[in-house]
């Protein structure tokens, strides 16, 4: 195996390492709160503050996830590209083209604006707290209908399938990417348990890059859609955050790639005129032995 793929391996594992270590724990939050949330379903009728326990539990949950997202994206991980070749390797045909790569700027990931995971959440958030205030309220003030059989169960299970949709909704989320590698811009979106859909977007071929924000909200939280061109067709990127910002970074990897492409042919050139000069040179000295 080259030294190339060995780093290429070796960066693979540390990203899903880096990823393995937030799904622990918030694997380990979601135990916690399920463990809290059925202690609260079994003490309902004991104890009167248990829909008050419940509600608290969840804003911990999601006070704890949001610490553990924000430390896990500080957290350092192994983004970058191959490192720079062997200064004493000598160059040839083959390591001209990965020697140029290498050069390249180090690839940049991006995750889609937090308002995509808002409207993925907000339904299953509202439902979720209309019948937590629900048990609340009748509890408090001994609504008749919570005293019917079969009620307070149903309620908490559907409050249990809105948390789960809200966390399905969290990992949809955290999932969208958009990376700009040194060769392509990539749109990667994972469903959790689900298919994967990437969009991929070769510098060579990316003919313009343009942005539209639509409505006050857009503007405001500063996302939009990225618009990239290629060919004679368009590569659509949503929910994008600061896209002018990125809009710049993709157009100055495209003259970077270009100016790299160029590059590669002057070194092939090159390489093609000194390897016939060279051969040249050697015919000629063989012809000036064979002559003597």
């Amino acid at each position: 195996m080259s030294k190339m793929q060995e780093k290429k391996d070796s960066m693979q594992n540390s990203d899903l390492n880096h990823l393995r270590i937030l799904i622990i724990q918030m694997l380990k939050g979601m135990i916690l709160l399920a463990a809290c949330l059925l202690l609260c379903w079994i003490l309902f009728y004991k104890i009167t503050a248990a829909p008050a326990i419940a509600s608290a539990a969840i804003i911990g949950f999601f006070i704890y996830a949001i610490r553990v997202w924000l430390r896990w994206r500080k957290a350092p991980t192994n983004l970058t590209s191959a490192a720079a070749s062997n200064p004493d390797h000598q160059s040839t045909p083959q390591d001209t083209k990965k020697e140029l790569r290498e050069e390249l700027p180090k690839k940049i990931i991006y995750r889609a604006h937090w308002a995509f995971f808002v409207n993925l959440a907000y339904r299953p958030v509202l439902i979720f707290l209309v019948f937590l205030f629900f048990l609340i309220a009748g509890k408090e003030e001994n609504w008749p209908i919570i005293a019917y059989p079969g009620i307070v169960p149903i309620c908490l299970i559907v409050m249990v399938c809105m948390f789960l949709w809200i966390v399905y909704s969290f990992f949809d989320w955290i999932n969208d990417l958009y990376i700009i590698e040194p060769d392509s811009v990539k749109d990667i979106n994972k469903k959790p348990f689900a298919k994967k859909d990437i969009n991929i977007a070769m510098m060579g071929k990316i003919q313009s890059v343009r942005f539209r924000k639509k409505g006050i909200i857009q503007l405001l939280l500063n996302f939009g859609t990225l618009v990239i061109v290629v060919g004679e067709s368009e590569v659509d990127f949503d929910f994008v955050p600061e896209p002018e910002k990125v809009q710049q970074l993709i157009l100055q990897r495209v003259e970077e790639y270009e100016r790299l492409q160029k590059q590669l042919e002057t070194d092939k050139q090159q390489f093609f005129i000194h390897e016939l000069v060279t051969a040249l040179k050697q015919s000629s000295s063989q012809s000036e032995v064979k002559t003597e």
